[in-house]
C-alpha cells in the first residue's frame, strides 16, 4: 500500500485507465455498513476473539501466524513480534503501508527503535540507521545490509481466521 504521489514518483511511466462513465457508488455499500455481514457465504470465524470486519495485518510463517490490528499499528507503528522461529519487526509507514522483516542480519538479531519527531529508525545493537520501507540500512555499521522481507496481508478478521484459526492476535 502506498499513496498515489509516492507511486507516481517511483513509477513515472504509469498509465491510469479511466472509466467512460463516472462511478457514483459501490454495490457493496450496504455490506460494509452492516457489521454482522461477514463474507459472501455466511462463513464462520472466531467471533469470540474479534469482530468479523476488523482489519488485521496477517503474517504467516509455516504453520505459525499472527494478526495485528490496524488500530494497534496506528498507535504503535513499530512492533516486534515472533512468528514461529522468526523474530520480526512490523512497520507502519507514513504512507499507510505495512511492511514486515526478519529482524536480523546474518547471525545478528536486531531490535529497532523509532525516534519520535525525526521519524528515523535505528537498531539498538549498533545504532545503524534503517529505512523500513525498504528494509535497508542507510547508515552505521550495517550500511547497505538488507533485511529479509516477510509478506503482510491486509485482510478482514473473518477471512484471516478461517485460514489461520490458531493465530496470535496483537491488539
Amino acid at each position: 500500500q502506498t499513496t498515489w504521489a509516492e507511486w507516481f514518483e517511483e513509477h513515472p511511466d504509469t498509465r491510469v485507465l479511466k472509466k467512460e462513465h463516472e462511478v457514483l457508488g459501490s454495490r457493496y455499500e450496504k455490506y460494509f455498513r452492516d457489521p454482522d455481514r461477514a463474507g459472501m457465504f455466511r462463513v464462520e470465524w472466531l467471533k469470540d476473539r474479534l469482530p468479523g470486519k476488523s482489519i488485521v495485518y496477517g503474517i504467516s510463517r509455516g504453520p505459525f501466524s499472527v494478526a495485528i490490528l490496524r488500530d494497534r499499528l496506528e498507535t504503535e507503528p513499530l512492533i516486534h513480534t515472533r512468528v514461529g522461529e522468526d523474530s520480526l519487526v512490523v512497520y507502519l509507514g507514513d504512507d499507510g503501508g505495512v511492511r514486515a522483516f526478519v529482524s536480523a542480519t546474518g547471525t545478528s538479531a536486531l531490535s529497532f527503535h523509532l525516534h519520535e519527531g525525526s521519524g528515523g529508525i535505528s537498531d539498538a545493537e549498533t545504532g545503524s540507521a534503517w529505512d523500513l520501507k525498504e528494509g535497508r540500512s542507510t547508515g552505521g555499521p550495517h550500511t547497505g545490509s538488507i533485511l529479509e522481507e516477510v509478506k503482510v496481508l491486509p485482510i478482514f478478521w473473518f477471512a484471516w481466521s478461517n485460514f489461520y484459526p490458531i493465530t496470535e492476535i496483537i491488539d
